[in-house]
């Protein structure tokens, strides 16, 4: 009995230990991020992000006023890090969405984004997608997901594929961080992604050729799992990083999921009068961090 406690004991120990600590991925030595990022205690930082070096990273500086009501996504034309870890992910059965490496061969991105009718199916992860083209393409190996229904279970509409390659030793990829609901209200974030709308008015998003990078855009509520946003989105941003920068590194902190639009057309644009139920919906980093250490 006297043996079980002490076993018991342990596991407790190590199970709170566990839930502590950074981890990191396992990298080649040519790929080193080269610094040490401190959180505050009230955080859990799961994983750094990686890069093709530690000062090959670029961050798009925002060059006009925020506003929920204008149309604030820029072009995403670089292709340094952290924006070549972003890509277009394209489904087997049509359409696409977009995708974030979070390891050398581990993309984040929505249920939505893998299923069909329930079932999975096969979608090709294309990095650094602009203009219609990619460096390449590389196809899914294995997939894990949050739920089959996401439309009802919007909060758990997460999905983690196995690449066939581990292209993030070229492309870098995110870390990610979870945060309390206190510091995510109000919070200033970029958003990137694939986003197009019915009535695209802008010729390089028409089709989702190009992403758009939404920066300054703000998390406007948090309840029940799930995170809104200001960010500028439409169809095929789904799966697309909300992230911030820390220490000149970028964090994703949530991950684009739908909008809520009411009973609006399709055709609805933004304007003036933003209420908060027509925000974007994000699936906050927490509800699925757990899922990464396991497949380190």
């Amino acid at each position: 009995m006297k043996l079980i406690a002490i076993r018991l004991i342990l596991c407790f120990s190590l199970a709170f230990v566990l839930s502590q600590i950074s981890l990191r991925p396992n990298r080649a030595d040519s790929d080193p991020d080269g610094q040490q990022v401190t959180v505050p205690i009230e955080e859990k930082t799961i994983d750094l992000p990686g890069s093709r070096g530690a000062r090959r990273f670029e961050r798009i500086q925002k060059d006009h006023q925020i506003g929920f009501g204008a149309d604030d996504r820029q072009p995403m034309l670089s292709h340094r890090y952290p924006w070549g870890a972003i890509g277009r992910v394209e489904l087997s059965t049509g359409g696409f969405c977009t995708g974030a490496l979070v390891g050398e061969d581990l993309l984040l991105t929505n249920a939505h984004c893998v299923l069909n009718e329930g079932g999975l199916v096969k979608v090709k992860f294309k990095p650094n997608y602009m203009n219609g083209s990619a460096p390449e393409e590389v196809d899914s190996v294995w997939v894990w997901y949050g739920t089959s229904n996401p439309d009802l279970h919007r909060a758990s509409d997460w999905a983690l594929i196995r690449l066939e390659r581990p292209i993030g030793r070229t492309y870098g990829w995110f870390g990610l961080s979870t945060r309390n609901d206190e510091w995510l209200l109000n919070r200033s974030v970029t958003f990137a992604g694939y986003s197009t709308f019915a009535n695209e008015q802008r010729e390089i998003f028409k089709g989702g050729e190009t992403a758009g990078v939404d920066i300054g855009c703000s998390i406007t509520k948090v309840e029940n799992g799930i995170v809104s946003t200001s960010c500028d989105t439409g169809r095929g941003s789904s799966g697309g990083p909300v992230f911030i920068w820390q220490n000149n590194l970028p964090y994703i902190i949530a991950l684009n999921a739908a909008e809520y639009r009411g009973n609006l057309p399709e055709s609805f644009w933004r304007d003036q009068k933003y209420a908060i139920d027509f925000g974007n919906v994000t699936v906050p980093t927490r509800n699925f961090f757990r899922a990464m250490p396991d497949q380190r």
